[in-house]
């Protein structure tokens, strides 16, 4: 009776090691195909600068927009820039855009998302209206992605891009703008960086998240679905992001920056149709706000996917963009 009992433990054992096995190894083969970032735009939007762009590029723009006139967003007398993130390991490459009152006036970083850059009209566009308003904005390209220093060529879930983007405010203090009216402003990835990067430094006086998520495990599992993968390897991803690349993505979130935000302006955007990204993390982000005491009523757009608000439905998200940085940081903020 021992024999079979040791017999069958064994057995049982080589079948948990097996299974194991099997999950770490799958798990590291979609960490490798995931998590991998493409620099330069992946070759996409090579023609676009701030001067001049298209909506080409995306499948889902409309046929009946792609000839639509986007000249009042061309900001022509954009400028390169490039800095160290507040980290000095990588230098970061940017765009800056002047507003009209120089240093006197507001200026908002502006940070893409995943596997972009710069060069991406769904940033050119808010940069574009926020300029037009009097903004300066800094478009910048994080670690890794667009023309900034490659550190692995993965992305960390914004734990350590953040501080490409405070990198990108000390910049502009360097250059003379006031740190308490330099906003930020972040799509996809970028929203949760901006987020994160709010939590990490008191001094940021405004935040806007655009198609945020709330935290990374919710993030890894939008990108394993729509790839094919089940959602349950995301725990597996997270180890195998500390063993390969000794990135730790559960160290920072935006669910996590909620208390040290504050009550500082935060404002909250996601298409109600995303499909990458859901939009109840902005609904779970909304709700931690509440939880601690400081209410934010997010914006759930009718009918649109992931970060395509600005592009389809600028007629509204130019007013909303603009009405919420103004009072925090705007033209006409002594």
């Amino acid at each position: 009776m021992r024999g079979r009992r040791r017999i069958a433990v064994a057995i049982l054992i080589s079948l948990v090691l097996v299974l194991a096995a099997g999950y770490a190894a799958a798990s590291a083969i979609v960490y490798e195909r995931l998590s991998a970032v493409p620099a330069h735009c992946d070759g996409r939007f090579t023609d676009n600068t701030p001067a001049h762009w298209t909506l080409g590029g995306y499948d889902w723009v409309p046929a009946a927009q792609l000839d639509r006139d986007l000249g009042a967003w061309f900001m022509p007398d954009y400028l390169p820039a490039e800095f160290p993130s507040r980290d000095d390991r990588f230098t970061i490459r940017a765009w800056f855009v002047p507003g009209p009152q120089g240093t006197d006036g507001p200026a908002v970083v502006v940070v893409h998302g995943l596997a972009s850059c710069r060069r991406d009209p769904v940033v050119l566009m808010p940069a574009g209206m926020l300029n037009r308003h009097g903004y300066a904005v800094l478009l910048i390209d994080m670690r890794d992605m667009g023309d900034s220093d490659v550190e692995d060529g993965r992305f960390a879930g914004g734990t350590e891009e953040y501080l490409d983007v405070l990198g990108a405010r000390d910049w502009l203090v360097a250059q003379g703008y006031r740190p308490e009216r330099i906003g930020l402003y972040g799509a996809s990835l970028g929203a949760a960086t901006v987020l994160i990067a709010t939590g990490q430094d008191q001094g940021v006086p405004a935040v806007f998240a655009d198609s945020s998520y709330a935290d990374v495990d919710t993030a890894i599992r939008g990108e394993l679905e729509p790839n094919g993968y089940p959602t349950w390897l995301a725990p597996g991803g997270v180890l195998i992001a500390r063993i390969v690349s000794g990135d730790d993505l559960q160290s920072l979130s935006p669910l996590k920056a909620v208390p040290a935000i504050g009550v500082r302006p935060v404002y909250l955007a996601h298409g109600a149709t995303d499909e990458r990204i859901l939009y109840q993390n902005t609904l779970d982000l909304a709700a931690a706000f509440a939880a601690d005491g400081h209410p934010v009523v997010p914006w759930i757009v009718p009918g649109m996917g992931h970060t395509r608000a600005a592009l389809l439905v600028p007629e509204e998200y130019e007013p909303r963009l603009v009405a919420f940085f103004d009072p925090a940081i705007g033209p006409e903020k002594p």
